[in-house]
């Protein structure tokens, strides 16, 4: 038998932290309240610590100590520290208010009300009861709500906005009733809707026996008022030390206020200047106003200890953070702890140890998540800067998942904060929710979705598989003489029916067993939704795939097992799945409760399950990178750190939050609104002095048009104008520097990156030969690298694996066969005469660009402009809005901030379009007309093309003369020049159409008048808010009119000479590129041959072989 003892001896004492005097003075106060003003790096932590301990050691119960913190991780570390520091036994409260509020909610209610304890309810989960309160109030009209709000009130951002408003009641005690005054007092009739719903909100709360946050806070004050249960706190509690003071609410001030008592010591640590969670009904007001709420019991003002001494990092990152904060005062606190405040001391005075700051600006997005991970792989090979000492910090959720891909491709393990996504975002949740929407929607079932299952991890194919699978489809396909799609959508089919897969696949190959994996797994989540069961079993069967297993919980287990930290957090996600699912199973069943529970998922912007890491998963997490949002790094340090986000409109982001409920006007209904671009500035503080040495800002500068500009921070932080970041020419702060992108990194950190560089070295017409020889020597020496099994290491430096290697082809048919008419356009003669190359590849080639979400908004404006032109829509500016918001969320923006910018855009294209159509300078006669007309033009060989001509008019008016005008609206946000209207491909077409093929209502013919241009993101000028316009005058076959006119030609307008052309080089196949400033634009510059040195690769493949010839077999 094998014996164990417990060892109750002590644990050894922690050693005990040297302080300065300001944090000594903290730690012997002992009687009556204190506020203590500590910037980021001050100790405050530690001092909160030792001033527990000091207490501890003078004999004071622990019982009688309460440590209020933000969070449960700040509550942690607390506790953990305190009880190093004391070598264990009885520890002091350490808690969050929420936690402490639950705790005591539970200790005083009746027996009979918790014999089952209250759940908390998530923000997401709170969102959804909140919409599902709002609709049911819909459907039976038992609610009035505004006529105005009637397009939104169905929307999930209208759901968070009333949860918004009901928080802020609950936070200042606003009854239902107190706020139907309220509606009264400020002309706010939604508020009558939403005091209705609160109510509902809260029968249903106690029928379900939750609770949320706001609600509990609520319910401590109310107890803590009570004076038996007060008598009960202030004798026990004695001391009370409160972390991040400036992050509370009103309503945790209340509750601080009254579980002290008269004697009680209250000790409120914190920083102004790092309050970034108004968002979530934060008031900085109550730290300011802490000494005059919480007296001395003398009746004076509660004191001020300013910790003033720095140790985290050095006067250069100190003064470019201050520098975000731009020039404020903290209300009525005494003018010399501001001073101290405003002026820190620094513990290591040595110049090497000041810190350091960069600024670079980046071109694009990619471009500057590459430079990061460039960045962070050359400190840690190079600096010995450990994994684990660097940070990437965002502004945005949404950028989490993109920068760890940059960081993933690049070798450098990162990791995201567990709870940062939410949780239909986590990769492992995201396959099962895509697998269980397929089969209870078979109309979401797109070929990307079917895609991402084939390469995720039930259907396991490899992309070069997936390839040759459509490859084999579409040839399919051809022999049968049937039009050829997209392989995408081939393969989509294929899945989804139970055809056999194409010729040249094997049956049993990797590519038709994936298919068989994801079709099997379909079938059966098919059939349980179809057959009633609950979401759990529903769920159960996606991810175990039912009487067929897939076999990816197993492979998953043995990952984790396998001290995989990625399989681990997996496997926690889906646990987390499951638990949700577990609680509305509660409540539906079958498709509904199927669609219900995907819905409520897909609708949560915030994380909602709290997903528990292993330890063993948390160990390994830490020792990477971290990614995470700034609100999460509050609180955290490391050696190092890139922060993101730094674009005008995202950051600062000062969209009013909740305005069209008016949170922002009940918040101040006692108090003073939140000032949202101080805590913008608030928040880059935040995030700059999280870094001990270095902070890296890396704000997007992007050449595309109205596209990101730095942030106007960036101006305050580097003391100057971020207007030629190339040149570091002193005029910015000392100790700043300031660079720009494109240029490349100087160190070589992974393989490719040195492949790369030896390949450009070999292309650049200016390297010398020696150089060339060198990357050549380098490239063969790479390339005979094997691996155990003998497959080359880096197969991308084999020049037998290079594009550009073989002849160039010839097709075996015409791009226009001969005898057919050559189908033109307005846009594509444009295209043609700007650059054939460009036009191939867009219009023939149909390469795979991802259009711009500007497409799409010209598409809604355009829309609109037909509807209204159709007596569709009313021509009122409110009747359009309603329009744009039904379709408005289904545009793909790049950022959240983008949409509202873009959506601020829209209306004002808008209302230039009222003012246009209202004006009726001309009389409208067609909209959206689509015409086509055969025309023989000449061609610059000679004999004449026959072409087709083709093209919608936006809007055909007719002038005074009873002349017909073309006109095309325009959402671009520049516009051509008076020379390139004139010769605007796009309206000389629309003139012809106009001209030879346009047939009146009457019948009767009109000459043409011209065409005109209408930009609808222009205002004709200063003090004419209309749209620009700008005319192209009527087509001329006078010759005497057009000095362009060859000889000959009498009697041809410029147009038609232009149609030759472009039809000309379709014919003859004159595919050339042409550079120009659209290239500036073009999708397709980086292979551009205008744009590459000729040099042949062809003649670099011999150098390189040349070499490997003589050294293939060194090693």
């Amino acid at each position: 038998m094998v014996r164990a003892r417990l060892d109750l001896s002590p644990l050894p004492r922690a050693h005990a932290p040297e302080l300065d005097a300001r944090q000594q003075a903290v730690v012997d106060h002992r009687d009556g309240p204190l506020l203590v003003l500590a910037g980021p790096g001050t100790g405050k932590t530690t001092t909160i610590v030792e001033s527990v301990v000091g207490r501890l050691d003078a004999g004071q119960s622990a019982e009688e100590i309460l440590v209020l913190t933000f969070g449960r991780r700040a509550a942690g570390e607390v506790r953990d520290r305190i009880a190093g520091r004391i070598g264990g036994g009885l520890l002091p409260t350490v808690s969050t208010f929420h936690s402490f509020a639950y705790g005591l909610v539970r200790v005083h209610a009746g027996a009979e009300q918790y014999a089952d304890p209250p759940r908390l309810l998530s923000g997401a989960e709170e969102d959804q009861r909140i919409r599902e309160l709002i609709m049911g109030s819909l459907e039976d009209g038992t609610i009035a709500w505004p006529q105005e709000l009637q397009e939104a009130i169905a929307t999930q951002g209208f759901a968070i906005e009333v949860r918004a408003l009901i928080a802020r009641m609950r936070e200042r005690d606003i009854t239902p009733a107190r706020l139907r005054a309220l509606a009264a007092e400020h002309a706010r009739p939604e508020w009558n809707a939403v005091a209705d719903i609160a109510e509902q909100e809260e029968d249903v709360m106690v029928l379900h026996n939750v609770m949320d946050y706001a609600e509990l806070m609520r319910r401590a004050v109310l107890l803590a008022g009570d004076e038996s249960v007060r008598r009960q706190l202030h004798e026990r509690i004695t001391a009370v030390y409160v972390d991040e003071f400036q992050d509370t609410d009103p309503l945790q001030v209340e509750f601080l206020r009254r579980i002290a008592g008269p004697g009680c010591s209250v000790v409120a640590v914190g920083d102004p200047d790092q309050a970034i969670y108004a968002f979530r009904g934060a008031q900085v007001q109550g730290f300011l106003d802490f000494p005059d709420v919480f007296r001395q019991p003398g009746g004076q003002p509660a004191p001020v200890i300013t910790l003033r001494t720095v140790r985290r990092y050095g006067s250069v990152i100190a003064d470019a953070a201050r520098a975000a904060l731009a020039p404020r005062t903290l209300g009525t606190l005494p003018v010399e702890a501001q001073r101290d405040h405003r002026t820190p001391e620094f513990l290591d005075q040595d110049p090497s140890m000041q810190g350091s700051v960069r600024v670079l600006s980046c071109p694009t997005h990619s471009s500057r998540d590459a430079h990061i991970a460039e960045q962070i792989r050359s400190a840690h090979v190079h600096d010995r800067v450990a994994w684990q000492d660097m940070a990437v910090l965002v502004r945005s959720a949404d950028d989490l998942a993109r920068v760890e891909r940059a960081l993933s491709v690049a070798g450098v393990p990162a990791s995201i904060t567990a709870d940062e996504l939410p949780l239909h975002e986590e990769p492992a949740v995201a396959v099962l929710l895509t697998l269980i929407e397929i089969a209870a929607r078979p109309r979401t079932a797109t070929p990307e979705r079917i895609e991402d299952l084939l390469l995720g991890p039930i259907g396991r194919v490899d992309v070069s598989d997936l390839r040759r699978l459509g490859r084999a489809l579409r040839a399919q396909r051809r022999d049968a003489g049937e039009p050829v799609l997209p392989a995408r959508e081939l393969v989509a089919d294929l899945v989804l029916s139970r055809d056999a897969p194409p010729a040249g696949i094997d049956s049993v190959s990797a590519s038709a067993a994936s298919v068989d994996r994801v079709r099997d797994v379909l079938a059966a989540v098919r059939e349980g939704v179809s057959g009633g069961a609950s979401i759990g079993e529903v769920l159960w069967v996606a991810w175990t795939g039912g009487l067929i297993p897939h076999g990816w919980p197993d492979r998953l287990r043995a990952a984790a097992l396998g001290g995989s930290a990625s399989a681990h957090h997996d496997l926690d996600a889906v646990i987390a799945l499951f638990a949700s699912a577990e609680r509305l199973s509660e409540r539906y069943r079958g498709v509904y409760a199927v669609t219900t529970f995907l819905d409520t998922l897909r609708d949560q912007a915030i994380a909602s399950e709290s997903i528990t890491e292993s330890s063993h998963a948390r160990v390994e997490r830490e020792s990477m990178v971290q990614i995470m949002t700034v609100h999460r790094a509050k609180g955290l340090e490391w050696k190092r750190v890139w922060i993101t986000g730094l674009e005008e409109g995202r950051w600062p982001n000062v969209q009013p939050r909740g305005s069209l409920l008016g949170v922002e006007e009940l918040a101040s209904t006692d108090r003073v609104a939140p000032d949202l671009m101080r805590e913008e500035r608030n928040l880059l503080f935040v995030a700059m002095t999280r870094a001990r040495e270095q902070a890296t800002l890396l704000p997007v500068d992007s050449a595309d048009e109205g596209a990101d500009r730095p942030s106007r921070f960036i101006a305050d932080v580097i003391g100057t104008n971020l207007s030629n970041p190339r040149h570091n020419d002193g005029g910015h702060s000392p100790g700043i520097t300031v660079e720009a992108l494109p240029h490349r990194g100087d160190v070589i950190t992974s393989w490719s990156q040195l492949v790369i560089d030896c390949r450009r070295a070999l292309m650049d017409v200016d390297s010398s030969a020696d150089t060339r020889g060198h990357a050549a020597s380098l490239l063969a020496r790479i390339a005979t690298l094997r691996d155990r099994s003998g497959a080359p290491v880096i197969p991308a430096a084999d020049p037998a694996n290079w594009w550009g290697v073989n002849d160039v082809s010839e097709g075996p048919r015409p791009l226009r066969a001969l005898g057919e008419p050559i189908a033109l356009s307005g846009s594509s003669l444009d295209a043609i005469r700007q650059c054939s190359m460009k036009w191939f590849l867009d219009h023939e080639a149909h390469a795979d660009v991802v259009r711009s979400s500007a497409t799409a908004f010209g598409s809604i404006v355009h829309a609109i402009a037909d509807h209204v032109a159709r007596g569709e829509i009313p021509d009122d500016l409110r009747s359009m809005e309603a329009f744009v918001d039904q379709v408005w969320s289904e545009v793909d923006f790049d950022a959240p901030w983008r949409s509202v910018s873009e959506r601020s855009e829209a209306r004002r294209a808008l209302e230039r379009f009222v003012i246009y159509h209202q004006a009726r300078e001309r009389t409208f006669i067609d909209s959206e007309r689509y015409i086509v007309s055969d025309l023989d033009v000449p061609t610059p060989g000679g004999p004449s093309e026959s072409v087709l001509l083709r093209g919608y008019l936006d809007r055909v008016e007719e002038d005074d003369d009873g002349r017909l005008v073309a006109i095309d609206f325009k959402t671009s946000s520049s516009s051509p020049t008076k020379k390139e209207t004139a010769e605007h491909g796009q309206l000389g077409v629309y003139q012809l159409l106009l001209r030879d093929a346009y047939e009146s209502a009457d019948g009767a013919h009109h000459d043409v008048g011209g065409a005109a241009l209408v930009q609808l993101r222009m205002d004709a000028g200063a003090k004419d808010p209309g749209p620009k316009q700008q005319m192209q005058p009527p087509l001329s076959t006078d010759p005497t009119d057009d000095l362009r006119a060859p000889d000959g030609l009498d009697g041809v307008t410029w147009i038609e000479r232009a149609l030759g052309e472009a039809a000309d080089t379709v014919r003859r196949e004159r595919i050339e590129a042409r550079p120009g400033k659209h290239c500036t634009f073009c999708d397709f510059a980086g292979m551009c041959p205008a744009k590459t040195p000729e040099v042949s690769v062809i003649d670099l493949v011999g150098d390189v072989n040349d070499v490997m010839d003589v050294g293939g077999d060194d090693e």
